[in-house]
């Protein structure tokens, strides 16, 4: 009976100090925690050891702060003369990781929402991912060679469906690769991200949240004719605009 007594008064403490957890870092598994010394003014721990899988597996459910998120972006985009993902509320991630000796399975959901200016009307328009989320862990290949077999990107993940053992099909998920007993789930995160987003961006695309009428609406009375010139004039070309102007016109322009 002492044993049962402590066993319950321990299980009752571990769900008190849970449920205190839970209502600190908003009802989720504990791993946002606001720090304002970290990028985004928060600590998002996304690196999971081998060792915290359980056998039955681990679930992660966590809401992912937007300036964290939004930084981490920033940090891995590879082309700075483009304009930056913003995101316009928290992310929502839902995961479970089961692992099987050296590969771990990872399924999930992932939902966030992003803002950018459109590619071609410059309005700003809001992007919306809400999907499944999959993907293998497997250890990262230790020939150097294969690295470029398997297609592997920067930050040592692999974009394509790749046979990689028997029960890896081609249709199956992506392949992320991992170093030590570490998995990287948080670049697992951004580059899933970035590979859910369109390369051209415009408001008609299918991930608009909301339509924008501007982009579409667009007609051949909007488009260049030598009349409305000056309205299509890039702003950085001013300067050579005015000392075309002041120029002599030359006997081509002249006729």
């Amino acid at each position: 009976m002492t044993v049962d007594k402590s066993t319950s008064a321990t299980k009752a403490a571990r769900e008190r100090f849970e449920s205190r957890e839970r209502a600190r870092f908003g009802g989720y598994t504990g791993r946002v925690r606001e720090d304002k010394r970290s990028p985004g003014g928060h600590e998002v721990l996304l690196r999971v050891g081998l060792d915290e899988i359980p056998p039955n597996g681990l679930n992660i459910i966590e809401k992912i702060p937007q300036s964290w998120l939004e930084h981490q972006l920033g940090q891995r985009q590879e082309n700075d003369d483009l304009p930056g993902w913003r995101l316009t509320q928290d992310a929502n991630i839902e995961l479970k990781l089961v692992r099987e000796t050296n590969l771990v399975r990872m399924d999930g959901h992932l939902k966030a929402q992003l803002g950018r200016d459109c590619d071609r009307c410059l309005s700003g328009i809001e992007m919306g991912i809400d999907q499944r989320w999959q993907l293998h862990f497997l250890p990262a290949p230790l020939a150097p060679e294969l690295d470029v077999n398997l297609g592997l990107g920067d930050m040592g993940e692999a974009h394509a469906h790749l046979p990689l053992s028997d029960d890896l099909e081609d249709s199956g998920p992506d392949v992320f690769f991992y170093d030590g007993d570490v998995l990287d789930l948080e670049s697992a995160l951004c580059e899933e991200i970035f590979l859910s987003l369109p390369s051209y961006l415009r408001c008609g695309d299918p991930l608009v949240v909301e339509d924008a009428s501007e982009c579409q609406s667009m007609s051949d009375k909007e488009a260049w004719t030598p009349k409305n010139q000056e309205k299509w004039v890039d702003p950085r070309w001013a300067g050579l605009a005015n000392l075309r102007d002041q120029l002599e016109p030359g006997p081509e322009e002249e006729q």
